[in-house]
């Protein structure tokens, strides 16, 4: 069996930054605990169901607009699993500001 790691097609780089979600129920504020151009892993207790579709803004510093990033929902870790909990969002819809963005971010620039 593969890794997860090793399906991604994506480098990753762990961070801890803020992120807004709406899903089909509200509009929550999460911290993500990595981030990749394809990807995100958003930690919550609360996570929303396997094939769910988001949108996430994503705060940048100096006071610019949200990048806004659409995503679905590919996987779940609850708490009563994981002292981590929370969910993979693959990315659907990315503008090239945002993959600029998340590139500067995985290689550390």
């Amino acid at each position: 069996m593969r890794r997860r790691s090793e399906r991604r097609a994506y480098p990753r780089r762990v961070c801890r930054m803020s992120v807004r979600l709406r899903d089909a129920k509200e509009l929550e504020e999460y911290l993500i605990k990595d981030l990749g151009e394809g990807g995100v892993f958003v930690e919550t207790f609360y996570p929303s169901r396997v094939g769910s579709k988001v949108e996430l803004e994503f705060l940048v510093e100096g006071g610019k607009s949200p990048l806004l990033v659409r995503g679905e929902v590919v996987w779940v870790r609850n708490p009563w699993e994981s002292p981590s909990p929370g969910m993979g969002i693959k990315f659907l819809e990315v503008s090239e500001e945002a993959r600029r963005w998340m590139r500067e971010i995985v290689e550390g620039n």
